[in-house]
């Protein structure tokens, strides 16, 4: 069955935000930062050396969290209303060996094997065909008559669970 909709500029930053979440990396790295600033707080005995790391870490959350909650979110907005691809119609069908995508200058067929991993929540669904580059689907499609368990199946069928 092929569904119709439109990503709503809400539906766009959500779907940003549920791109961004930290990843087990990212945890790991800022767990071993802070192991490294407290180790080195703990052994150096120069008060420059001790301020320095405990600045460079505090600088470093700092831009951080300004980046990822302030600037970022005003950006991702700014880029959906400066596009006018974003708000048009867009149609998906399930395919056996893929999901098809259509729009008003497009339309493709995106292989299993091209969909990298997948995430979701409860509003929107990510496919990812690249780090940083996903298809965004409302979860709302349902209400048309799309099957989403049967997406959701076949997504953890051909991709595994998702991230």
């Amino acid at each position: 069955m092929e569904v119709e909709y439109e990503i709503s500029e809400a539906e766009y930053c959500k779907a940003y935000k549920l791109s961004a979440k930290i990843t087990k990396n990212g945890k790991l790295f800022y767990g071993g930062f802070a192991v490294v600033v407290i180790a080195i707080f703990i052994v150096s005995t120069s008060h420059l050396v001790r301020s320095t790391t405990v600045g460079a870490f505090v600088g470093y959350t700092l831009v951080d969290l300004v980046c990822r909650f302030i600037y970022t979110p005003w950006q991702v907005k700014r880029q959906y209303r400066s596009y006018k691809s974003f708000k048009d119609q867009a149609y998906l069908k399930l395919e056996m060996d893929g999901i098809t995508f259509k729009g008003v200058d497009f339309q493709g067929l995106v292989p299993w094997r091209n969909i990298i991993h997948w995430s979701h929540d409860d509003e929107l669904v990510l496919l990812y065909v690249a780090l940083g580059l996903y298809y965004v689907i409302p979860k709302r499609i349902a209400s048309s008559g799309f099957d989403l368990e049967s997406f959701i199946s076949k997504l953890k069928e051909n991709i595994g669970d998702p991230v």
